[in-house]
């Protein structure tokens, strides 16, 4: 079964593909944004956020090849969800994978905290693995 080995938040992802080595540079727990009026009408409002949610995964079994499926969503400070994007985790030709998912903009409802949540699919039923918390604040 595909394990899931961390989750992390961060502002950028370097990549040193001669060395086959990733660096997670400022990671982050929150951002402040200046106030602003929301536009009338509007459910929310996407800021510039700049982010990258990175997840590790790996073999359940090193010596065996295996095939995923994962998801990210956004859990909103008022109890809404994001539409959910999800993945494919290929364990097929090195036991470990990366996954970078860039968020550019990130969704906003209200202020407070903002839970990034990740999944597997296992049996047919996805099952949380991380939930990584970003409070996203105005000043």
């Amino acid at each position: 079964m595909i394990v899931h080995v961390h989750t992390v938040l961060c502002k950028r992802v370097l990549r040193d593909s001669t060395m086959n080595l990733i660096s997670l540079v400022d990671c982050i727990d929150g951002l402040l944004f200046s106030k602003f009026e929301r536009p009338a009408g509007a459910d929310g409002v996407m800021l510039p956020a700049g982010l990258h949610i990175f997840t590790r995964w790996a073999r359940g079994d090193a010596g065996v090849a295996e095939q995923g499926f994962g998801r990210f969503r956004i859990i909103f400070p008022d109890g809404g969800v994001s539409e959910t994007e999800s993945y494919t985790i290929d364990l097929t030709a090195t036991p470990t994978a990366r996954i970078d998912q860039p968020l550019q903009l990130h969704p906003f409802t209200v202020p407070g905290r903002y839970w990034h949540v990740v999944e597997l699919l296992v049996n047919g039923t996805w099952c949380e693995v991380a939930r990584v918390p970003l409070d996203l604040l105005l000043v």
